[in-house]
């Protein structure tokens, strides 16, 4: 039989994982709601000096897109025109992401909810450990 550390542990992993905060850097909570392309289009701003346009028509462009870092610092950066779509929640309750394909490469940018719940996206960039992300505003 488990102490109830041990479970309280066990317990603790499993709602992280169900929730989605396992996926996120940076004290970022996920969006938690399901998210529109509506919600997705227009031009966004990135904290890492990225932008990033999401059209209606399933296009995108970017400028400056970070797609690798070493341990402190984006290494390589895209820019140009792209594909999105939005990858559907998961059974196992994986939340929903953001995949943006530019230059034949795909990434996954999470969904997080900003200040007063508004949708961010972030997108984490090489080892997660090292928390290394890039999160994008509406303007």
């Amino acid at each position: 039989m488990r102490s109830r550390p041990a479970s309280a542990a066990a317990l603790s992993c499993a709602l992280l994982l169900l929730t989605g905060c396992a996926y996120l850097t940076g004290g970022l909570s996920p969006y938690g709601k399901d998210v529109t392309a509506d919600q997705l289009t227009g031009s966004w701003t990135g904290d890492c000096n990225s932008t990033l346009t999401i059209n209606a028509d399933l296009t995108a462009s970017a400028t400056d897109f970070p797609v690798a870092a070493d341990s402190s610092t984006f290494t390589t950066r895209v820019s140009g025109a792209g594909t999105w779509r939005i990858v559907p929640r998961e059974k196992d309750g994986t939340p929903e992401k953001l995949d943006l394909t530019f230059d034949s490469k795909g990434n996954e940018v999470d969904f997080a909810q900003g200040p007063h719940g508004s949708l961010i996206l972030s997108d984490q960039v090489g080892d997660p450990d090292l928390g290394i992300a890039c999160r994008y505003t509406h303007d």
